[in-house]
């Protein structure tokens, strides 16, 4: 499988990459394949609205703003593009039970103890799930 990935690629071009990749790549090849196609929706985005494609100094003097930053790291939502994403690739369904309800979004590995935000550790699970999770 060979996506294509070019730096004049519009948003639609892009976004049609990411959702092929979702729905054929698989193995070790789809995180890699993955992380480049959604990077190269924001790229595009960026393009379109003539924004750098890098922060800039100012940016980042800006940015965090201090008054956001949580104390502990598990106080933190998922960010809602991110829960978005992690739904549609998880095809909207419990990764455990298959049910199409009452979902939430799951670090496979607890932020408590060391997990990321990182696509690859976040799953679809329904609450009752979630739950079993928790006490086991």
């Amino acid at each position: 499988m060979s996506m294509e990935f070019r730096d004049d690629m519009t948003v639609d071009e892009a976004v049609e990459n990411y959702l092929q990749t979702l729905a054929t790549v698989r193995g070790f090849e789809y995180n890699l394949l993955y992380d480049v196609a959604k990077s190269e929706i924001g790229n595009a985005v960026l393009r379109e609205r003539q924004l750098p494609l890098a922060p800039t100094d100012e940016h980042r003097a800006k940015w965090p703003p201090q008054e956001t930053i949580p104390k502990k790291s598990w106080e933190r939502q998922i960010p809602r593009g991110l829960r978005l994403m992690i739904l549609e690739r998880d095809r909207r369904q419990c990764q455990d039970c298959l049910s199409e309800e009452d979902l939430t979004i799951d670090h496979i590995r607890a932020r408590s103890r060391g997990g990321t935000d990182d696509p690859s550790n976040l799953q679809v699970l329904c609450r009752p799930c979630n739950a079993r999770k928790g006490v086991s």
